[in-house]
C-alpha cells in the first residue's frame, strides 16, 4: 500500500511540477503549519542587491525557466522594447541578463507552459504595438523568438491560465485604450486563437481567480478611469459575463488576490495611485464583494500578498513609485485587516514586485523592479519560520499519512487547503509535495 502511494506521489509529482509557475512559487510560502514569525521592521537587510535590466523596467516575475528548480527572473522593459532573464545561482543571486526582444512598450509579463513540454514559456503585453509577445522556452533558460496576436489598444496587462477547462493556458489581456478585455484561446501547442473581447471600463490591469467557488475561473480589472474594479465571472468555456463593478479610490492600478480573513473565500486588495490609499474588498464566497476598509498608502502603484512572517497570514507588500524608492510591508491580523507598513529601501521608483523562495529556505523573499534607476532589487527575508509544512497529522514528518490526508480533503475547504483558495486542489498537492520529508 504505501509502495503504491509513493509511486503515484512521484508520478503525480512529475506531472505537476514540470509546469511550475510563477504563482506556484509564491504559493510555496503558504501553509497551515506555522510557529515563527519575526519583526517586520528587521525581515530584510537595510542594504539589498540590485541587478541592471533594461530601460524602463515595468514588471517581474518568477519561473523556474531551465528545470533545475532553481527560481529566475523575467522583467519587462518599457523603453528598450524587450525582456531581462536573470538565471538563479540557487543562493538568493542571480547571472546577468540576457535580453529578448518583444513588442513596443511591454508593460506587464506572465508566465506558464503554452504548449505542454513541461518548459516555462513566457508572454508580455505591448502596450505601444497593441499585441501580446509569445516566447516558447528551450529548455535551457533560453526562449524562442517572438510571436505577435493582436488584441485591443494600450494592452496594460496579461495574465494566463486555464480559462475553459480543457487544461491548456489561455490568455486575459487589458486593454486600458479601448475599455475592453481581450480572451485568447490556447490550443495546447503555443498558439493562441484570435481574440475574443469583453466590455471593461478602464482596465489597466488583470487578475484570474475562482471567485464563486464553482470550480471556474473568474476575471478581475481595475479600471483606472472609473475609479472602480470589475469582476467578470467565468462560464467554464473560456466565456464571461457581463462585468459588475465596485467602486474603490482613485486611479486603482492593480489589484491582488486571497483569502485575507481566513474564511475560505477570496478577497481583494486593490492599489489606487491618485487617492494615495488600498482598498480592500471581502469576498462574500458568490463572486460578490463587500468594500472592507480603506488603507491610507502613499504613492501606491502595485501590491502583493504572501506569508512574510510565518503566521500562516497573509501580508501585503506595497511598492511606492516615488524617487526615494521603498517598499512597505503590512503584516496581516488574519481578520482581513493589516497593520501599519513598514518600509525597505529598494531603487527610485519601484513599479513591480514578485514574492517567492529565491535562495532555496522555503521563505518568501522579494524581486522588486524599479523603474527609474533601470534596475531590480531583490530583498532576501530574514524571518526564520520554524514550522514543519504540511504536516497534518502532527507527526513530525510530512509523509504518506499527510498525502492520504489531502486527499480526504479534496475539492472541500478543508485544513489541508494551504493556499487558501477555498478548495483542497492540486495546488495544495504541489505545495505538500514540496515540503515531502521530516520536520527539520
Amino acid at each position: 500500500m504505501i509502495q503504491n502511494v509513493e509511486n503515484a506521489r512521484h508520478m503525480v509529482a512529475r506531472k505537476i511540477m514540470a509546469p511550475i509557475s510563477v504563482g506556484v512559487l509564491g504559493l510555496l510560502s503558504l501553509c497551515t503549519n506555522v510557529a515563527g514569525q519575526c519583526d517586520p521592521g528587521e525581515m530584510f537587510l537595510d542594504v539589498n542587491p540590485t541587478y541592471d535590466v533594461g530601460i524602463g523596467p515595468w514588471s517581474v516575475a518568477i519561473g523556474d525557466f531551465d528545470n533545475d528548480s532553481v527560481p529566475d527572473l523575467v522583467i519587462a522593459n518599457n523603453a528598450t522594447n524587450n525582456l531581462s532573464v536573470l538565471m538563479g545561482n540557487g543562493d538568493g543571486t542571480f547571472a546577468d541578463q540576457v535580453t529578448y526582444d518583444v513588442g513596443g512598450g511591454p508593460h506587464s509579463i506572465a508566465t506558464l507552459d503554452f504548449d505542454g513540454d513541461g518548459i516555462l514559456d513566457l508572454v508580455t503585453a505591448n502596450r505601444f504595438t497593441f499585441n501580446v509577445s509569445v516566447l516558447i522556452g528551450n529548455g535551457d533558460g533560453t526562449f524562442a523568438s517572438q510571436v505577435a496576436y493582436n488584441v485591443g489598444r494600450s494592452p496594460w496587462s496579461v495574465a494566463s491560465d486555464d480559462l475553459d477547462g480543457d487544461g491548456v493556458p489561455d490568455l486575459a489581456v487589458a486593454n486600458a485604450q479601448d475599455h475592453s478585455v481581450s480572451v485568447l484561446i490556447g490550443n495546447g501547442n503555443g498558439t493562441f486563437d484570435s481574440q475574443v473581447t469583453y466590455e471593461a471600463n478602464s482596465p489597466i490591469y488583470v487578475a484570474i481567480r475562482d471567485l464563486d467557488g464553482d470550480n471556474i475561473l473568474d476575471l478581475v480589472v481595475p479600471n483606472f478611469d472609473n475609479n472602480d474594479v470589475s469582476v467578470l465571472i467565468g462560464n467554464g468555456d473560456g466565456t464571461f459575463a457581463p462585468q459588475v463593478s465596485y467602486g474603490v479610490g482613485s486611479t486603482p492600478l492593480s489589484v491582488a488576490i486571497a483569502d485575507l480573513d481566513g474564511d475560505g473565500v477570496l478577497d481583494l486588495v486593490v492599489a489606487n495611485l491618485v487617492s494615495e490609499d488600498i482598498s480592500v474588498l471581502i469576498g462574500i464566497g458568490d463572486g460578490t464583494f463587500a468594500i472592507d476598509v480603506t488603507y491610507i498608502v502613499s504613492d501606491v502603484v502595485r501590491a502583493a500578498i504572501s506569508d512574510l512572517n510565518g503566521d500562516g497570514i497573509p501580508d501585503l507588500v506595497v511598492a511606492h513609485n516615488s524617487i526615494e524608492g521603498y517598499v512597505s510591508v503590512m503584516i496581516g491580523n488574519g481578520d482581513g485587516t493589516f497593520a501599519a507598513g513598514v518600509t525597505h529601501g529598494v531603487g527610485s521608483f519601484p513599479i513591480s514586485v514578485a514574492i517567492g523562495d529565491l535562495d532555496g529556505d522555503a521563505v518568501p523573499d522579494l524581486a522588486v523592479v524599479n523603474g527609474s534607476s533601470d534596475n531590480m532589487s531583490v530583498l532576501l527575508n530574514q524571518c526564520d519560520f520554524n514550522y514543519c509544512p504540511s504536516d497534518l497529522d502532527g507527526s513530525g514528518s510530512v509523509d504518506t499519512g499527510d498525502l492520504l490526508a489531502l486527499f480526504a480533503q479534496w475539492g472541500t475547504p478543508g485544513s489541508a487547503d494551504f493556499d487558501g483558495d477555498g478548495t483542497v486542489n492540486t495546488v495544495d498537492l504541489l505545495i505538500l509535495f514540496a515540503n515531502w520529508g521530516p520536520c527539520e
